[in-house]
């Protein structure tokens, strides 16, 4: 049983560690598989827009989920900065069959009249198919935003909101 965890444990690790091209240096970021695009009125051939829940996972077992909208042009995607984020931030945990992720609400860009933040602890587990990330019925599938950058940092800067002050 030790050695199936520590197989397990392992694989996750090397699943953060693995493909460079695919990470940011912090982390990585997961997106719905089955995102459906619009196309708005007057935007150039081939871009569209979607709202999504975006997954960030660190290495240094932070967690974050956002609510937001993101920009697909051509085959590049990039979170928008216009548009509502709904941001929690957690901590993930491997387990024997994928991970085990608690967060709470920390920011809404646009604020909810009386809400008090943060907010409740949410509790999930998280599989790890072949195929990406399963979350309940959700496959999620690794992409690395235009912006994956500037993201990477402002959810680290949510998880320390101590980070650069005096």
């Amino acid at each position: 049983m030790k050695r199936h965890f520590f197989a397990v444990v392992l694989a996750i690790c090397c699943m953060f560690a693995s493909v460079a091209a695919q990470e940011n240096g912090e982390g990585r970021f997961w997106v719905p598989a089955d995102i459906h695009w619009q196309h708005p009125r007057g935007a150039p051939s081939g871009e569209a827009v979607a709202p999504v829940v975006v997954l960030y996972f660190q290495q240094n077992g932070l967690f974050t989920r956002d609510e937001c909208w993101v920009i697909r042009s051509g085959k590049a995607i990039t979170i928008s900065n216009g548009d509502p984020h709904n941001e929690w931030i957690g901590r993930w945990d491997p387990i024997a069959d994928g991970m085990h992720v608690s967060y709470r609400l920390v920011r809404r860009t646009v604020e909810r009249m009386g809400e008090i933040l943060p907010g409740r602890m949410t509790v999930e587990d998280v599989e790890l198919p072949k195929s990406g990330l399963k979350v309940g019925n959700r496959v999620f599938r690794s992409v690395v935003p235009t912006n994956a950058a500037e993201y990477a940092a402002r959810y680290s800067a949510l998880a320390n909101p101590n980070v650069g002050r005096n």
